[in-house]
């Protein structure tokens, strides 16, 4: 049998290799040019060293404790998931043009109840808005970020998505999520940790009150006064 090469194994020196490995994530980039034409395909992959035989998870999540998070024992550098669920969310942040940054703020909660920040960017922000428009009385929302970043504001440590690599996975029918849930519940059908979910107070314009109190507007009947000319 041909050798297989780990991927940590992998040379740059070299050109010849054999690997055997799973897709955890595939997309792709658009050209700068021209949004049309794809400019490339990205991949992240597992080996069968963080995986022996590929009989672990279809997602092959590999999941981080809250506490390693807010105890600073994780590195910027390093792509981790997360679960857990939504206890409070905020309005996306509009603030920039380039909607690639657009924010929504998350607080999510473990079965401890081990609190962590999450800031959701771009597409995953919208993803998860549309989710709770269209699930308002849903709860508990339990999601998954696949490929999650720590970021530190003041020396604080929070999660977040990170451009297109990022991925959410909410209230989907999987054996994560599922198992997250049934582990809220206990033997008498009692709440083991609160999964009501509220919306935080914001001083964030949203993009229909900017459109209202930030432009000025004139009646139909005005728009067909005359003009003066000097």
């Amino acid at each position: 049998m041909e050798h297989i090469t780990l991927i940590k194994e992998l040379d740059s020196i070299k050109d010849d290799f054999t690997i055997k490995v799973r897709i955890k994530r595939l997309w792709t980039q658009k050209s700068r040019f021209d949004a049309n034409e794809t400019y490339s395909i990205e991949m992240v992959l597992m080996d069968e060293e963080d995986c022996e035989n590929f009989s672990c998870s279809a997602y092959g999540f590999v999941f981080v404790d809250f506490h390693m998070i807010i105890s600073n024992n994780i590195l910027e550098s390093d792509s981790f998931d997360i679960i857990g669920h939504i206890f409070e969310y905020g309005c996306i942040d509009t603030s920039e043009q380039d909607k690639s940054k657009y924010k929504m703020l998350l607080h999510l909660q473990d079965i401890e109840d081990t609190k962590l920040k999450v800031t959701l960017w771009g597409h995953n922000a919208y993803y998860m808005q549309d989710f709770l428009a269209n699930n308002n009385n849903l709860a508990p929302v339990v999601f998954i970020v696949r490929f999650a970043r720590v970021k530190f504001i003041n020396g604080r440590p929070f999660s977040s998505t990170y451009f297109d690599v990022s991925r959410l996975f909410i209230n989907n029918d999987m054996n994560e999520i599922t198992s997250y849930k049934n582990k809220l519940v206990s033997e008498d059908g009692q709440q083991l940790s609160s999964s009501g979910i509220k919306m935080m107070e914001s001083k964030q314009v949203t993009e229909h009150d900017d459109f209202l109190k930030n432009n000025v507007f004139s009646n139909i009947d005005d728009l067909f006064e005359p003009l003066e000319v000097l």
